[in-house]
């Protein structure tokens, strides 16, 4: 009995341990279960028609091979896409509670991309288009471990881009200014490509924070580049 006993528990421990291999991530960097992740990603494409679709760029990873469960929930009870996993999508619609749901099976060290999306539609002119969805994800018969997070859409220049909340490092552009915060004072080199690779501009950053002005730049998507002790990259667009 006390074998059969311990043979439980170590079942127990191994099936708790197996639920923190599962990781969100934007662009390689992880994003911390129980945080909350601001994004202004777009659908550039569509933004040239004067649609505006939310489409950031979330990857969910699994250490080991399992069936794994992914959800959204609308804090805000809009509807929001899940279309990972095999390509159909859901939707967080009223009749479900404004809850998304798939599942599928993951190799061991997969990245997926989630494929979130929100359509926001047509917006006026400078008008604000926010919207909070909880992204969850947990092994088959293990929801009470799941991972999750709170994912933020938003073109609302007040909030933070592309960072999880708590963390002090983003690059974000308004107009042709671009600005920049750093957790330290540690030397970084930013450049900026075209979406055709040719570089067209580089900047030394020296201090924690400070802006630069963009005005040399023409009309169009432009790709950015951090090296040193951060290191970031994205795009942004000069109207």
């Amino acid at each position: 009995m006390k074998k059969l006993f311990t043979s439980l528990v170590a079942v127990f421990c191994a099936m708790a341990g197996m639920a923190q291999t599962l990781t969100f991530s934007h662009d390689g960097v992880a994003i911390e279960n129980g945080s909350t992740f601001y994004s202004r990603d777009i659908n550039e494409i569509l933004a040239g028609f004067g649609v505006t679709k939310f489409e950031p760029e979330i990857d969910l990873s699994s250490d080991v091979a399992a069936n794994v469960y992914v959800s959204i929930q609308s804090l805000d009870e809009v509807s929001v896409e899940l279309c990972a996993i095999d390509g159909t999508c859901v939707t967080t619609d009223a009749d479900k509670g404004y809850v998304a749901q798939k599942n599928g099976e993951w190799t061991a060290n997969e990245v997926v991309d989630m494929q979130i999306h929100w359509n926001a539609g047509s917006l006026q002119a400078g008008a604000i288009a926010t919207t909070h969805v909880v992204v969850s994800a947990w092994y088959e018969g293990q929801e009470a471990n799941k991972v999750s997070f709170t994912l933020v859409m938003t073109n609302d220049p007040a909030l933070s881009v592309q960072q999880t909340k708590g963390k002090s490092e983003s690059i974000s552009v308004q107009g042709n200014v671009l600005s920049y915060v750093f957790a330290d004072h540690t030397a970084h080199t930013l450049s900026i490509y075209t979406t055709n690779g040719a570089k067209v501009m580089s900047f030394a950053l020296a201090g924690q924070e400070g802006t630069l002005a963009l005005d040399e730049l023409s009309a169009g998507l432009y790709v950015y580049q951090v090296e040193g002790k951060a290191k970031m990259n994205g795009k942004f667009i000069i109207k």
